[in-house]
């Protein structure tokens, strides 16, 4: 069986908006890139752990000054996964990502069923 390894970067962003009388954080993790690794898992780890050191987000891409760089912390999970924190005293908040090797087990093709003429679907409700 051949393995198909990629990098998965997912990232969390916290923003903070007032509603009525009131501040609210909001917390969105998505998945922002799939990268394949052309190679074995250990090629994919290594991938991973450069991402984790040096993966700039691209709203944290222009610095104030041309040397800026954002705080960062990195962490290694049991499972090999990266957490990394990002600051940059520029936004409210923290930027986090989510670093993690992963082996392409499936895929399949969407398949979109036959749609039923809009009578028909008036009508059963009915029937």
């Amino acid at each position: 069986m051949t393995h198909s390894w990629y990098v998965l970067l997912e990232e969390q962003t916290v923003e903070s908006q007032r509603v009525e009388s009131h501040v609210l954080e909001l917390h969105q993790w998505r998945l922002t890139s799939s990268r394949h690794i052309e190679g074995d898992r250990q090629e994919a780890e290594q991938a991973a752990k450069d991402l984790a050191f040096h993966y700039i987000p691209s709203r944290m891409q222009r610095p104030s000054r041309p040397d800026d760089r954002p705080g960062r912390a990195v962490f290694r999970s049991s499972d090999g996964a990266y957490l990394v924190p990002l600051e940059d005293g520029r936004y409210e908040g923290e930027h986090r990502l989510r670093i993690t090797v992963a082996e392409l087990v499936h895929t399949a093709e969407r398949v979109v069923g036959p749609r039923e003429s809009v009578g028909k679907t008036i009508r059963r409700p009915f029937s």
